[in-house]
């Protein structure tokens, strides 16, 4: 679940008859605006992000008290809240500074946090053009012509239903002859999306 700036609905379905529900919540979540829909110790509740800055992971908690076995806890359901935060990195663009070759072509992956709910992967490229890939987490450029030591960017924002993240910068250089080579190790790739 996403929750933005706007209310959020949580609800406990089917509750037992004579029980009733009561909530607990992340820090970065707050009661919203709709909240009069739910009864008192109802299966629902109304939730929104505390600020405009309370992104990242949280978490929605119900516990039913008044049956025979006393009080339940049920698990943490988890939400992303907010916009997504800027890309943990991109793979294949090891460090800035890096050298590509020119009139190559050079495939990059986006690693972000899994849980953000992204809806579209925006690339922008200098010095190379995007063959595939536009908003998808997997962009696949090819470089341009270099003569001399030239500039080549990648960067990277993404956007899920509360917003747009901020913009991850990497930068490097186009050069006639060899460049370093792209990180194709799919091990390597699958390390930094588990951790990520």
């Amino acid at each position: 679940t996403i929750v933005c700036n706007s209310a959020t609905r949580f609800q406990y379905n089917n509750r037992p008859v004579g029980v009733t529900v009561s909530w607990s919540f992340s820090q970065n979540l707050v009661g919203a605006s709709g909240w009069e829909k739910c009864l008192y110790s109802s299966p629902c509740i109304y939730l929104r992000a505390a600020n405009a800055s309370a992104g990242g992971t949280g978490w929605v908690q119900a516990t039913i008290s008044g049956g025979p076995c006393g009080d339940v806890v049920l698990p943490k359901h988890d939400v992303w809240v907010g916009v997504p935060k800027e890309p943990s990195d991109i793979f294949g663009f090891t460090y800035d500074g890096m050298q590509f070759n020119s009139n190559s072509e050079y495939g990059f992956w986006a690693i972000t946090h899994y849980s953000q709910q992204i809806n579209y992967y925006e690339w922008f490229v200098t010095g190379g053009t995007i063959q595939y890939g536009q908003g998808t987490q997997h962009l696949h450029v090819k470089t341009g012509n270099a003569s001399f030591s030239n500039n080549f960017s990648v960067e990277l924002r993404t956007d899920n239903n509360c917003g747009i993240s901020p913009t991850l910068y990497r930068y490097g250089y186009l050069i006639p002859g060899g460049g370093d080579p792209f990180e194709s190790d799919s091990t390597q790739l699958n390390d930094k999306l588990r951790l990520a």
